[in-house]
């Protein structure tokens, strides 16, 4: 089985007489770990909408661009209560891992079992820089079975230096009876760019939304796609008010080409395919 704290590669569906009850948790730590993916289930028994989660059209795999790791954060109520002589052994390190994608500004993944308050300062490998501003998406979370993945017009939270990532993972109505279940976050931070008025968020339905194996960034808010010969990539984006406020998450669908490339152009307050 696969957990937040391996890189394990294989990912179980559903085996005989049994359903792996943390799918999606399987899965995104699967492609965020840096190694292969191969789906580890009796024949016919695969998940194909889960599988394609984690590559494009081909079979390619759509990854971010470090394996995941667990943020300092995650460590800071364990050594906080070891510091407490009163309390020495009260902390416990929380499971808080993040990966990323490098564009013009990084595209951060962060997954959690628990509940945590994430600054900009706390991201994976954060500059100093403490004035970069994102737009918080959530692209999965409990219940693990797919339901809640990447919904087309999902809320999008507004993060900087004041305004922190609230994660609070908790279990959907009807199913804290299921033996196994684990709750859990998965939230993408896309980089709001000064005088931007749209946020490329990218594909909502894959584990890494910003994927530079599927996009490349050829300006400012310009966008190379790459995936199978007509494949259809359904990309998400998100307006910012004069006042800085986002809107909620929209999609435009590209057809690639017979060769398997497109482009993308966001501006104004939308993203259109050319």
């Amino acid at each position: 089985m696969h957990s937040s704290q391996d890189a394990s590669d294989i990912v179980v569906h559903r085996s005989y007489n049994c359903t792996e009850p943390n799918l999606a948790i399987q899965m995104i730590n699967a492609v965020l770990s840096g190694g292969p993916v191969g789906p580890g289930d009796r024949v016919n028994m695969t998940d194909a909408t889960m599988t394609m989660r984690s590559c494009d059209g081909n079979g390619r795999l759509l990854r971010g661009d470090r394996p995941h790791a667990p943020l300092d954060l995650a460590f800071a109520s364990a050594l906080d209560s070891a510091a407490t002589q009163a309390d020495p052994e009260g902390g416990r390190v929380l499971t808080l891992w993040s990966s990323y994608t490098n564009h013009s500004s990084r595209y951060h993944y962060v997954f959690s079992t628990d509940a945590a308050e994430v600054y900009p300062k706390d991201l994976l490998l954060a500059t100093a820089d403490t004035t970069q501003e994102y737009l918080a998406v959530t692209i999965a979370e409990t219940p693990s079975d797919g339901t809640t993945w990447g919904a087309a017009d999902a809320t999008v939270q507004t993060v900087s230096a004041t305004a922190p990532l609230k994660l609070a993972p908790s279990l959907a109505a009807g199913r804290g009876g299921k033996p196994g279940v684990v709750p859990f976050t998965y939230t993408l931070l896309a980089p709001v760019i000064d005088g931007q008025k749209v946020v490329m968020l990218g594909e909502m339905d894959k584990v890494a939304p910003a994927s530079s194996h599927r996009f490349e960034q050829t300006g400012t808010n310009d966008w190379a796609l790459t995936g199978a010969a007509s494949e259809t990539v359904v990309v998400s984006f998100a307006a910012v008010s004069a006042a800085g406020q986002a809107e909620a998450a929209k999609t435009v669908s590209c057809v690639l080409s017979a060769a398997g490339k497109g482009k993308l152009s966001c501006a104004a307050d939308a993203c259109t395919c050319v």
